[in-house]
C-alpha cells in the first residue's frame, strides 16, 4: 500500500516555521558577538556606541547624495552664467560683428566678470576673428567649436578640466538663401572656481552635520536608556514589595512580549512561594496524598496509570500492565514519551493538555489496545493551592461493548 502524502502546510504555518529558522540563525550565527558586548562592557556604553556609530555612518553616507545634488546644481548654474555672459558679449559687440570690423571688438568688461577665463569670437569656419590680437588662431575648445558650426542655437558644454563653454550665434540675413545664417559665434569660457564642492567644503559640512547628529544622538540615547531601564527598575521595586508583603502577583503595564513572559514566570514563582509558606498544608499534602491516590487506583478496578506534573509515570496497576504488556520496570519513572505505543503516547498527551485547562472535568478518548477498542479517561489532580500534581489515566471499555473497534 502506498504511503499517503503528508498533509500540505498552510501558508501561515510555513511562514512561521521560516521565520523561526531565520530567528534561530540570527541568534546562533549572526549575533553572538553582539550579545557578548554587554557581558564585557556596561550596557549603557554599548548602547551609546551603537548610537554614535549610527550617527557617523548616516552622516558619512549622506555626503554621497549631497555631493551629487550640489555638483548638479553647480553645473546648472555655471552653464546658465556662461550662457548669460556670452549673450552679453554678443549684444555689446553686435554692431562690430555685423560690420566685420573686428578692430573695435571689446572683451575687457566681460573678462572682469568673476569666473570668466576667456572670451572671443569665432567665424563660421571655426577660426578666431576677435579680439584682433588672436585673429586666425584656433581655439583651445576645438571639440566644442566643431559641434556648433552652422548652428543657429545657443549651446553650452563642459570641458575635461571642469570648465564650461557657452556660445551665442550672431546671425545675419542671407539674401541668396533667403534665411538667417550664422556669421560668427560669441564664445565664453567659464570656470566655476570657488563654487565647486571641493574636499575642504565637504569635510567642513561633514563635521557640522556630524556635530548636530551627535547632539541629537545623545538626546536619543538618554530617552532609549531611560525607556529600557524603566521596566527593570519598576520590576525590582514590585518584586521587593511582593516578597516583603507576601503578594503573589506583579503587574507592569509595558507592551513588550519578552517582559510579559518574564512577568508570567515570576508570578508563577511567587504563587508557589506563597503556597509553600503554608507549612502544614505542604507537609500533609505530599505524604498522605501519594498514598491516597494509590488507594483510589486500587479501588477503581480498571487499569490505571498515574503521571506526575512533569509527565513522568509514577504508578501503574497490575491490570494495566497485563492489558498493555508493558513491563513496570520499563516505563515507571520514565517520561510519557518512553511508552512503547506511539498511539497511546499521543492520546495521553492530548488528554493531559485538555485536563490542564479544566480540573473539574474528565476527558476521554478512544484507543485500540490488544485488538479491542477501549476508552482512555484522564482526570487532573491538584493540591490545596490549585497546582496540578498528578494526571490519573484509566482504561475502560466502550459503552457499546467494543463494537466500534470491530468496525
Amino acid at each position: 500500500m502506498a504511503t499517503p502524502p503528508a498533509p500540505a502546510q498552510s501558508f501561515g504555518s510555513a511562514l512561521q516555521q521560516q521565520l523561526k529558522r531565520v530567528e534561530d540563525y540570527v541568534d546562533r550565527v549572526a549575533l553572538p558577538g553582539v550579545y557578548r558586548l554587554p557581558q564585557v562592557f556596561e550596557f549603557r556604553f554599548v548602547l551609546l556606541g551603537f548610537i554614535f556609530f549610527y550617527c557617523f555612518a548616516l552622516t558619512l553616507l549622506s555626503l554621497i547624495p549631497l555631493n551629487t545634488i550640489t555638483s548638479e546644481s553647480i553645473s546648472t548654474e555655471s552653464r546658465r552664467r556662461a550662457l548669460t555672459v556670452a549673450r552679453v558679449l554678443a549684444e555689446i559687440n553686435e554692431k562690430t560683428l555685423r560690420s566685420g570690423d573686428y578692430g573695435g571688438f571689446r572683451t575687457d568688461l566681460i573678462l572682469k566678470e568673476e569666473g570668466v577665463e576667456d572670451a572671443y569670437v569665432i567665424s563660421k569656419d571655426g577660426k578666431i576673428v576677435a579680439p584682433p590680437e588672436r585673429m586666425g588662431n584656433s581655439p583651445k575648445e576645438a571639440g566644442f567649436v566643431s559641434k556648433i558650426k552652422g548652428s543657429l542655437r545657443e549651446a553650452t558644454d563642459e570641458t575635461a578640466g571642469g570648465r564650461f563653454v557657452a556660445s551665442v550665434p550672431v546671425v545675419t540675413f542671407d539674401a541668396d538663401l533667403q534665411q538667417n545664417v550664422p556669421k560668427a559665434y560669441a564664445v565664453v569660457v567659464y570656470n566655476p572656481g570657488n563654487l565647486a564642492f571641493d574636499e575642504g567644503r565637504a569635510f567642513s559640512l561633514f563635521v557640522q552635520v556630524l556635530t548636530l547628529a551627535v547632539i541629537i544622538g545623545f538626546v536619543l540615547f538618554f530617552l532609549l536608556y531611560r525607556l529600557i531601564e524603566f521596566p527593570f527598575r519598576l520590576l525590582h521595586e514590585q518584586l521587593d514589595l511582593s516578597l516583603r508583603e507576601g503578594r503573589d502577583q506583579i503587574d507592569i503595564r509595558f507592551n513588550f512580549p519578552a517582559l510579559q513572559n518574564l512577568l508570567t514566570s515570576l508570578n508563577s514563582l511567587l504563587s508557589r512561594l506563597a503556597a509553600s509558606s503554608q507549612v502544614e498544608q505542604a507537609v500533609v499534602g505530599k505524604g498522605s496524598r501519594d498514598q491516597e491516590v494509590a488507594n483510589i487506583m486500587q479501588l477503581i478496578g480498571y487499569p490505571c496509570l498515574l503521571i506526575d506534573a512533569n509527565f513522568i509515570v509514577q504508578r501503574m496497576t497490575p491490570s494495566f500492565e497485563a492489558l498493555t504488556n508493558f513491563s513496570a520496570e520499563r516505563i515507571l519513572n520514565q517520561k510519557v514519551a518512553e511508552i512503547p505505543d506511539p498511539a497511546m503516547q499521543q492520546n495521553i498527551q492530548h488528554l493531559v493538555n485538555q485536563a490542564q485547562n479544566n480540573l473539574s472535568q474528565i476527558f476521554s478518548d478512544h484507543l485500540e489496545i490488544s485488538g479491542h477498542m477501549l476508552t482512555l479517561n484522564c482526570q487532573a489532580l491538584a493540591n490545596a493551592s490549585g497546582d496540578i500534581e498528578y494526571y490519573l489515566i484509566t482504561v475502560t471499555p466502550l459503552a457499546d461493548g467494543g463494537k466500534e473497534g470491530a468496525a
